[in-house]
């Protein structure tokens, strides 16, 4: 829940309002939840991997939210979205790793 207070003061350090900051972090977590509650539906145990699915919601959803603040053509979220699939695999090994104290 902190990335809504820390999404919003970035957005405004960035020179943006800080409502584009709050819409960006509440869709990130909205579409977190909903790819869960997905999850579950499909028998998924609590915090298990489903490649692809994970990523898309979490990064298509933010997106298309502030679409009409940037400007963003649907090629360019699309191509975000790929980006956002596609290194989150790539470096899903690195912090899934179970932590040793």
């Amino acid at each position: 829940m902190f990335s809504i207070p820390i999404t919003s003061a970035c957005a405004w350090v960035e020179g943006l309002d800080m409502t584009t900051g709050l819409v960006f972090s509440l869709a990130v977590l909205l579409g977190d939840s909903v790819t869960s509650f997905i999850k579950r539906r499909l028998g998924m145990v609590s915090g298990g991997r489903a490649p692809g699915l994970d990523q898309v919601l979490e990064s298509l959803l933010p997106l298309l939210m502030v679409q009409h603040r940037f400007d963003l053509a649907l090629s360019g979220i699309l191509g975000v979205v790929m980006a956002f699939i596609i290194l989150n695999l790539i470096f899903w090994r690195y912090y899934a790793r179970p932590h040793y104290s």
